[in-house]
Parts: structure tokens; C-alpha cells; sequence
């Protein structure tokens, strides 16, 4: 969490890219267990097995859909418990010296 704080100061570190870039960029997998999963089919949930799974995975490829409150979503790198709506695997690991942001609405 300090690393997050310490990154807003410098906002060079944060990267804001579009939905359609992310994907395109990243490549979230489709969730194996759930066909009908929301964005497509590859969102996966906070619980179960597709919580299991997502715990399973590289660090660098899981990215969390957050909840601002306000009903805005967004997409941001790594493991996050507070806030969160749902988690996505991607192909392609995110660098380890960015945050970012990605509406997800």
C-alpha cells in the first residue's frame, strides 16, 4: 500500500490506458469455469474455484476490478481484497515499475 501512496506523488509511474488497449495489450484469458463470466467471459470471481485459480497464477498476471464507491469500476495491476468485484488473468505480465488504471465502464 505505501508503494501505491509513494507512486500518486509521482504520477509518471501511473500508466491510464483504455479497456479496448489493456485487452488488446495484455490479453485477459477466458475463464475456464464460467463461459458467461461478465467482460466477455473473463472476468473471474472472488470466491470458489475461480478464486482458487486466480491465487494459482503469476503475480504479474493478475489484475483486479476494483469499485470506487461511486459505481465507476476500474482495472488495476495485482492482488487487491478491499474493494475489489472480480479479478482477470492476463497472458502478458504487467510491468513491475507501473500502476495503472484502466476504466473498466
Amino acid at each position: 500500500m505505501a508503494n501505491r501512496r509513494n507512486a500518486k506523488a509521482n504520477s509518471s509511474q501511473w500508466e491510464r490506458i483504455s479497456y479496448e488497449n489493456w485487452e488488446k495489450q495484455y490479453r485477459p484469458m477466458k475463464n475456464p469455469f464460467y463461459s458467461e463470466a461478465p467482460f466477455g467471459g473473463c472476468m473471474f470471481e472472488i470466491y470458489g474455484a475461480d478464486m482458487e485459480f486466480v491465487r494459482q497464477q503469476p503475480r504479474r498476471k493478475i489484475w483486479t476490478l476494483m469499485d470506487d464507491g461511486d459505481r465507476d469500476q476500474f482495472i488495476c495491476e495485482g492482488l487487491h481484497f478491499i474493494d475489489r468485484s472480480g479479478y482477470f488473468i492476463t497472458e502478458i505480465p504487467y510491468p513491475s515499475n507501473r500502476f495503472f488504471v484502466i476504466r473498466a465502464d
